[in-house]
């Protein structure tokens, strides 16, 4: 049981780590596309999707579809939003620890 949480926890770190590398790469893209004229924002943003992996889904790809494509969509595996693999291997590793005590792990206390 100890091998299986230990390898549910590795896998959680290396999505967590993947997901801060495209985070950071796409901070430091945003910041400097804002500075540049549309035309060439919208050339360096392709090649910047096609770098991570991806391909832009329509003729007109600029920021707000870099930004989609690289951090909110679920059903991309370059996307920070994508991999459901962490969040069910968290919940697996959860239950194995601690059974009886998940639903109340699950959720913070309320502080006022």
């Amino acid at each position: 049981m100890l091998s299986r949480i230990a390898e549910s926890l590795f896998w959680i770190g290396r999505y967590v780590e993947r997901a801060d590398g495209t985070a950071r790469i796409l901070d430091v893209h945003l910041e400097r596309l804002n500075h540049l004229p549309l035309e060439e924002q919208r050339s360096v943003a392709r090649e910047l999707l096609a770098v991570m992996g991806a391909r832009p889904q329509s003729e007109e790809f600029g920021l707000p579809e870099l930004l989609h494509a690289l951090a909110y969509d679920k059903t991309s595996a370059t996307s920070i939003a994508g991999p459901w693999g962490p969040r069910v291997k968290m919940r697996g590793a959860r239950a194995r620890l601690c059974p009886r005590h998940c639903g109340r792990a699950s959720t913070p206390p309320i502080t006022g």
